[in-house]
């Protein structure tokens, strides 16, 4: 499958303050692609680099060193765009949308104020009363209806998730290749949590859109991404990636463990998972102390001498496209989250 965009061996590193620099690494060594017309997760903790690695997939921010490209063309190298002419013409096609949906949309202008000078800009073969037509179109196709009730209302009329949907409606008048996700969900209830997830399927499946979907909520990100992939990442790496039920079913980094055994659960169960005997990944004062270029060797229960030899970047095959950044992967104790359900195979 062709990718519309593909992120190698990318890196990002940020330089804080002037007299005493501080060189924090974003993203070390991540590579990445997302196939057309496809949805592709990327879950995390705040601090991941999942967002400095959307921004990079859409343009917004370079790498310092890695290749970005689009549509199997390079368009940036180590931090410089090499196909100037490439970029400009596309850029607009990549498109971000941001976490918060209360400071990305201007309280001074109505939904119709916000949409219309973006179709005024890019659709310039249409009529004022095509221009309105279209817009009210673009509303109903985004879950806002009826969008007569909608169109002169003022964001401050609208809800978290009513807001999300109407960021989404710009991002889409650009006809885009891809759509960035940033945390779309997590400033909206949970009931409405899953109607935006479906909505953004949808522009996979009607328009042929792909879709980045970054979330620091498991449950959401291996939803979203369906029989698609999701990466797991943890202070700048992709620890494990493959197919949402592959890393889900059968994780192959302790952190991804970590992560799935703190997915919500019944009080019944919890009170197993704080006995410890839910085979949740705790840090434990009693690790060895091993140089270890993985990150989370600090709080692995599982660590040895054997992680000093990771190399970033060496992923270890467990299954059909399915990758762990672990020296162990393949190797680890069996392990099942008590609230997942027994299955064959």
């Amino acid at each position: 499958m062709n990718s519309i965009a593909s992120a190698k061996s990318v890196s990002k590193v940020y330089v804080k303050g002037v007299l005493r620099k501080r060189f924090i690494k974003a993203l070390q060594a991540v590579s990445l692609e997302v196939p057309e017309k496809g949805l592709v997760s990327l879950v995390g903790e705040s601090g991941s680099g999942k967002t400095t690695l959307g921004k990079i997939l859409v343009g917004l921010v370079m790498p310092s060193s890695g290749e970005l490209s689009w549509m199997g063309t390079t368009v940036v190298k180590d931090g410089r765009i090499v196909r100037r002419d490439f970029y400009l013409a596309n850029r607009h096609r990549f498109v971000y949308v941001h976490q918060d949906p209360y400071s990305s949309l201007n309280p001074s202008k109505s939904v119709k104020n916000i949409l219309e000078p973006v179709v005024r800009k890019y659709r310039k073969h249409l009529s004022e009363a095509d221009r309105l037509r279209y817009i009210k179109e673009l509303l109903e196709e985004v879950g806002l209806v009826p969008a007569e009730y909608f169109i002169d209302k003022y964001p401050h009329h609208l809800s978290g998730g009513m807001r999300q949907r109407l960021s989404l409606a710009r991002a889409l008048i650009v006809d885009p290749h891809l759509v960035v996700a940033d945390e779309v969900v997590s400033m909206v209830d949970p009931s409405i949590r899953v109607s935006l997830i479906n909505l953004l399927k949808g522009v996979v499946e009607s328009r042929g859109t792909s879709v980045v979907f970054i979330s620091h909520d498991l449950g959401a990100a291996v939803y979203a991404a369906g029989d698609n992939s999701v990466y797991v990442m943890f202070k700048g790496l992709v620890l494990e990636f493959g197919p949402a039920s592959e890393v889900i079913r059968r994780p192959e980094h302790p952190y991804t463990r970590a992560l799935i055994s703190n997915v919500p659960v019944p009080l019944a169960l919890a009170e197993r998972r704080v006995r410890g005997l839910d085979g949740v990944v705790e840090a434990s004062a009693e690790n060895p102390s091993v140089a270890s270029p993985c990150p989370f060797a600090p709080m692995c229960p599982l660590v040895d001498s054997e992680c000093s030899s990771l190399n970033l970047g060496d992923y270890v095959r467990v299954g059909p496209n399915h990758y762990s950044l672990c020296v162990r992967a393949g190797r680890l104790p069996k392990w099942r989250p008590s609230w997942l359900p027994t299955t064959s195979g």
